[in-house]
């Protein structure tokens, strides 16, 4: 069970680095433009939300081989990176969106190229 838990933590936070570096955006601008805000910056936060099923999948692994200490400070970590993604749902910071999705927005999206060509 703790693999699977590492394996989904590792996929969330594969594509919320491919969502910040800008590598999908084409899905990513479908999905920020035309659903509600809940479901838009829900891609803000793979990358807490991996973080969380990486550490959650971590926490059987740990059951006798470490000390309380560590174990209680990945729950410490994995409920601060929950409460994090849930901050992030409602309101990202700016500095969790990726550059070229600040500057469409500042351009109210009139002018949406390619930034990867300069």
């Amino acid at each position: 069970m703790a693999w699977i838990g590492l394996a989904w933590g590792g996929l969330f936070f594969f594509w919320g680095i491919l969502i910040r570096t800008g590598a999908i955006r084409a899905a990513f601008i479908r999905q920020y433009l035309y659903y509600p805000w809940y479901r838009r910056n829900a891609l803000f936060a793979f990358i807490p939300i991996g973080l969380v099923f990486i550490a959650w999948g971590v926490l059987p692994l740990l059951d006798r081989a470490a000390p309380f200490g560590v174990w209680l400070a990945v729950v410490a970590a994995s409920v601060v990176a929950l409460m994090f993604a849930f901050v992030v749902m409602v309101r990202p910071p700016w500095w969790m969106k990726p550059r070229w999705l600040r500057e469409a927005d500042a351009d109210e999206w009139r002018h949406p190229r390619d930034r990867t060509a300069e």
